[in-house]
């Protein structure tokens, strides 16, 4: 018993207090008490050994918790209306009711006395209660006064009735005679067969208890209000018998509700093509769809049963390193809390080559925990990320090989062209120098002859740099940078790692595709002064940074559909990174990161 329970209402150490600890250890009649917190709220104190005993219950389970949190709903919330009228009357009150526990539904009468405190507050609510169902089954309790007989059954929720050894309906209460809606006087003489509102099985319970003095417990649908279910228990006694039922059309409803939805989730996973498991937080199976037992069945092992421990079935050594890192990860889900373990492999089925995917997934329902394991075929989705992969990479590599082309045109083409131009322009002035307004505007003609050919020189720089095939990307991102400083008057610093990490050939290309695409706009767009190009270590990743100091965005800074820092975006996404780009106050900033695992 809890110990405040037992001394709430005395004084430690005083003569009343110790008394009563040994009369609640001693006494056979059932006491409870409970505590009424400040905000309204129950919480059990505890029961003595007699209400245990008959209850089925246990104190230390109940001590300081809630009646809704340890009882079940019905219950829970007939309780909690008693304590609340209690408090409410702040005077003892008295009622019969009907409890389901662990020991078994029963009749209770109850007595509840609530204890005040000097300030007025009721803080303890201690409880009486006595076993009164084997006194109403032999009527032993209802024989002193027929209009005690019905007070105790008028204050029954549950509807009430019972029949003599005839079969004969000799008295029930308002309850059922609201139930089968017709007036006491007209059912009351009736017998049971002929009454016309009992089932045949509810009839049959009948005969079991009259004849052969068998108790009976049933859920049947009720004749009397069609679509309404009905819990019936039948108890034979000494006059014949005592009848006690209540409806439970909704519990109904919510249980085939619940099994609907059971079964829905079976037919979902059963039409998911994906091989799934369910287990408990032990790793027992409580679930295994279609899919996984034919897969089971396919590759000549046991399938998987109900009961099973999946950590048993992935003991097998002979599978090797794979099987043993899949028991590392679901070991790691079961026992020390990860959230989740993904893993993909290879193997031949049917001499044939495919990948698969392993996801194991933790989640909580109830307080109880669950993992998920699905297993899945991906070989095609792995064969279409490769087949993307590679059709990028061949992108990539022919917007390169334009790029070349573009560029050498520029250089060669363009620029003989305007070398020409130059050279005639000169010869223009030569005969001009006479005619200073003509001298002027050859003048002009030179400067944007000139400023063009820059503009040119430094495109093709930028689309193409000469060398690009044969050096490292440290010394191309240094070269290029300073290539682009010197054409386009814009400063550019660097800063790179030391030691640069090794990357990939595809993870080279987008980074230095990332620079070119960055400085072709701020030359173009950005009227900056100076380019900042930083690259680090940020744990497994590497970040890439380029910042500006020009005019910003005019409004908020997006990726441009069909650009090149869009198509890089795409890549970089690829590689398993990611790409953004925001306002830096001034200018613009683009960042990268690339995981660096994923090189190769």
């Amino acid at each position: 018993m809890h110990e405040q329970a037992v001394s709430a209402p005395y004084a430690d150490g005083s003569p009343a207090r110790d008394l009563f600890q040994v009369y609640w250890q001693t006494t056979p009649d059932s006491l409870f008490s409970v505590e009424v917190l400040t905000d309204g709220t129950f919480v059990f104190g505890g029961l003595n050994p007699s209400h245990e005993q008959a209850t089925g219950l246990k104190s230390e389970a109940l001590a300081r918790r809630r009646p809704e949190d340890v009882l079940d709903a019905v219950t829970a919330e007939k309780v909690l209306e008693r304590y609340r009228a209690c408090v409410a009357a702040r005077e003892p009150i008295r009622y019969l009711e009907v409890l389901a526990l662990p020991g078994g539904e029963r009749l209770w009468h109850t007595s509840l006395t609530p204890l005040i405190d000097e300030g007025g507050r009721v803080v303890w609510l201690l409880g009486t209660a006595r076993d009164l169902t084997e006194q109403i089954r032999t009527h032993q309790a209802l024989i002193a006064s027929e209009e005690r007989v019905r007070t105790i059954l008028s204050s029954i929720t549950d509807c009430y009735y019972t029949l003599d050894k005839t079969g004969r309906l000799d008295d029930l209460n308002p309850q059922a005679e609201a139930w089968f809606g017709v007036p006491r006087d007209y059912i009351i003489g009736l017998n049971a067969e002929d009454a016309g509102t009992f089932s045949l099985q509810a009839l049959r319970a009948f005969q079991r208890a009259l004849k052969d003095g068998e108790e009976s417990h049933l859920e049947l649908p009720s004749r009397v209000r069609p679509g309404c279910w009905i819990e019936m228990h039948v108890y034979p006694s000494d006059t014949g018998a005592t009848v006690l039922f209540r409806d439970i059309t909704q519990r109904k409803r919510e249980a085939q509700e619940v099994e609907r939805a059971r079964g829905l989730l079976r037919e979902t996973l059963d039409a998911l093509t994906a091989q799934v498991l369910i287990l408990d937080g032990k790793g027992t199976i409580v679930g295994a769809n279609a899919a996984f037992q034919a897969f089971a069945t396919a590759r000549g092992l046991a399938p998987a049963a109900i009961g099973e421990n999946y950590l048993e079935l992935t003991r097998d050594t002979r599978a090797g390193a794979r099987l043993a890192s899949i028991r590392k990860g679901l070991t790691a889900v079961l026992q020390k809390g990860a959230r989740g373990f993904e893993t993909e492999y290879a193997m031949q089925v049917a001499g044939e080559p495919r990948s698969f995917q392993l996801r194991i997934s933790r989640f909580e329902h109830d307080g109880e925990v669950r993992v998920v394991v699905a297993h899945e075929d991906v070989t095609e989705t792995v064969r279409a990320v490769a087949l993307a992969k590679d059709a990028a990479e061949r992108v990539l590599v022919g917007q390169d090989q334009e790029r070349r082309r573009i560029a050498m045109e520029l250089h060669d083409s363009t620029g003989q062209q305007l070398v020409a131009m130059h050279l005639t322009i000169a010869q223009l002035r030569r005969c001009l120098e006479d005619n200073p307004a003509a001298s002027a505007l050859v003048d002009d003609l030179t400067r944007s002859l000139q400023e063009a050919h820059r503009e040119i020189r430094t495109l093709s720089y930028l689309i193409h740099p000469p060398g690009l095939e044969h050096e490292g990307v440290d010394t191309l991102i240094h070269r290029f940078a300073e290539g682009f400083a010197r054409r386009s008057g814009i400063d550019v610093d660097v800063s790179l790692p030391e030691p640069m990490p090794a990357l990939s050939e595809a993870q080279e290309r987008v980074v230095f595709r990332m620079l070119q695409e960055s400085l072709v706009n701020v030359h173009r767009h950005s009227g900056s002064t100076r380019v900042e190009v930083r690259l680090a270590l940020a744990g497994d990743s590497l970040m890439v940074e380029i910042r500006d100091n020009g005019r910003g965005f005019p409004g908020p800074p997006t990726i441009q559909t069909g650009s090149g820092i869009q198509v890089m975006q795409e890549r970089i996404k690829q590689l398993g990174g990611a790409l953004t780009i925001a306002d830096a106050a001034p200018g613009a900033a683009l960042t990268a990161r690339l995981p660096l695992k994923r090189a190769g």
